[in-house]
């Protein structure tokens, strides 16, 4: 009976009772603020042990979603605001990933937010603002499409992580076209921003997806190039999401794909990076193969790695049997053998890989980091610890460089 009435509250509930008690919640995961009572353990053990749990309960997977893009997105940003810089700590954490023909990606940390979390590009500012290195968007779709039946998320909270089959949900090209527009705005009337990240425009990167029912993968990204990629800081081709029938065979054959993406690329963004998105499930001859493309193509990087469909057997989740992508502590050390592996062939060529998959602390960053990652996303950690564990990530990779002797991550890169 709680439970509903909360869930009534919330999702329709007045919009003042949404943007008020969003600010509540969203202010407990604020990492900038370093002064009172957010900054003591009594806080974040109030936060992290009751608070989160308690949503948990009261919400299902993709209702805490939805709620928490709405918290991020009302929170609001003011001119002044840090955007997690710290003067002491930026010159360990930042990072310029180099592509093809002198293409640059310049990150204030490398920390970054994996696509999945703001699909339609509605809280890029204040999710910036959390600390992150790069808010990336999507998976965007050139049509909206409203995904797979619901339920769809599930939570394996005895293994630390999520199974989603959200297949592709997305506003459209022209709804996100218009939210990046307005972000873009917004940060350029943020001074501190600016004075913050002088030099580094690595803020928002466009991850891009199809339509389910397109005959034409090579026309739906290209035409995500076209409408989003001048807005974007890089681009993402994503063709490793399970939950879309048939998409993950494009690894099989990338090369005419990825060609025509980078010849569109060309045509109406040059100077932006691309990335593709592949999945942990490659065999060994899949990533030699992968790898082989990458080289042999204008692409500039990749990121390792999607979401898997396999690795069942040792969940103890009662969801663990639903279909979908399965995410967090459960694929992470077997992404983090598929960073060493890509690494093995790319990193010789100076193609960068971005590491993903079960990040939950520096750790976990660490492991990718030293498996040849030169960047890390987040995306399920986020959801199990809140924003806070940007801070905490960042922290960690700084002490860890500073009792190695090293005065950037990277000299830690590839070094177990």
């Amino acid at each position: 009976m709680a439970a509903a009435y909360i869930r009534s509250r919330i999702f329709g509930g007045s919009r003042n009772t949404l943007v008020l008690t969003s600010a509540f919640l969203i202010s407990t995961f604020n990492p900038d603020d370093y002064a009172g009572i957010r900054s003591t353990s009594f806080y974040r053990t109030l936060s992290d042990d009751y608070a989160t749990p308690l949503l948990r309960k009261i919400l299902d997977g993709e209702q805490a979603h939805a709620f928490a893009i709405k918290a991020v997105k009302y929170a609001g940003v003011r001119d002044g605001d840090t955007f997690g810089h710290d003067s002491t700590t930026s010159s360990f954490l930042s990072v310029i990933l180099t592509g093809r023909k002198s293409r640059k990606l310049s990150l204030r940390n490398c920390v970054m937010l994996s696509a999945g979390f703001d699909k339609d590009a509605e809280a890029i500012v204040p999710l910036l603002a959390a600390g992150f290195g790069a808010v990336e968007i999507g998976s965007v779709t050139p049509e909206p499409q409203s995904g797979n039946p619901k339920p769809r998320v599930f939570r394996l909270l005895e293994d630390s992580g999520v199974i989603n089959r959200y297949g592709f949900n997305s506003s459209g090209h022209s709804a996100v076209k218009s939210n990046l527009k307005s972000s873009l705005h917004s940060l350029s009337q943020i001074r501190s921003y600016h004075s913050l990240v002088s030099g580094s425009e690595g803020s928002i990167g466009v991850n891009l997806g199809k339509n389910t029912l397109s005959p034409s993968a090579v026309h739906d990204y290209t035409r995500g190039i076209r409408s989003l990629g001048p807005l974007s800081s890089y681009i993402v081709i994503n063709v490793s999401c399970p939950n879309i029938k048939n998409l993950t065979k494009l690894q099989d054959d990338l090369k005419p794909l990825l060609d025509e993406c980078c010849k569109v690329r060309d045509d109406v963004c040059e100077r932006k990076m691309i990335f593709v998105k592949v999945g942990p499930d490659l065999n060994a001859e899949g990533i030699k193969k992968i790898s082989e493309v990458i080289i042999n193509s204008d692409v500039d990087g990749i990121i390792v790695s999607n979401t898997s469909s396999s690795l069942r057997s040792t969940l103890k989740s009662p969801h663990s049997n639903e279909k979908g992508g399965l995410s967090g502590t459960p694929i992470k050390n077997i992404s983090t053998k598929s960073v060493q592996k890509f690494s093995e062939y790319l990193t010789p060529k100076g193609i960068p890989i971005i590491g993903v998959g079960g990040i939950f602390n520096s750790e976990d960053a660490l492991e990718k980091i030293h498996a040849g990652a030169s960047a890390v996303q987040v995306y399920t950690g986020l959801t199990y610890r809140g924003l806070g564990i940007v801070k905490e990530i960042k922290e960690g990779i700084v002490d860890e460089c500073k009792r190695k002797g090293v005065d950037n991550f990277m000299e830690l890169k590839g070094k177990e």
